[in-house]
């Protein structure tokens, strides 16, 4: 019944401790955030990606899919913002990246080779390589 006991504790205590770090990591990006203009993506889109409607479209669709796979508004999201650094999103879900790529190969119908996605750390880098991908398959 003791170790019993001793195993409950530990497993409470690991959990409590994954429960504050994941706690930590989401708070980082929300206060990142929050010190930006407050954008929708249509918006978003416009501001920082306005050169092109389809460009704009494009930003706001790819914040749209990324913001199924944090917990968190991305309503202060810049193009600068780093992926691990700035989302955490390697600290949020090991899989939050990867299901990201996925919703994208899906959405958009390509196929993005792992050392492609390994170059894109920024959201801004993210758009530039899918305009360029869907910019050249339109063509071809």
């Amino acid at each position: 019944m003791k170790n019993l006991l001793g195993i409950a504790v530990a497993v409470i205590a690991g959990i409590t401790a994954l429960w504050l770090h994941d706690r930590r990591n989401r708070r980082q990006a929300e206060k990142r955030l929050a010190t930006r203009p407050q954008l929708s993506p249509v918006q978003f889109g416009r501001t920082y990606f306005g050169e092109r409607e389809t460009r704009a479209k494009l930003a706001a669709e790819l914040r749209e899919i990324l913001s199924h796979h944090v917990p968190y508004a991305l309503d202060g999201l810049h193009p600068k913002d780093l992926f691990i650094e700035h989302l955490r999103m390697d600290e949020l879900d090991s899989m939050s990246t990867v299901e990201v790529v996925l919703e994208i190969e899906k959405r958009y119908g390509i196929d993005i080779p792992d050392s492609e996605v390994g170059t894109l750390h920024t959201f801004g880098a993210l758009v530039d390589y899918l305009d360029r991908r869907l910019n050249s398959s339109a063509r071809a």
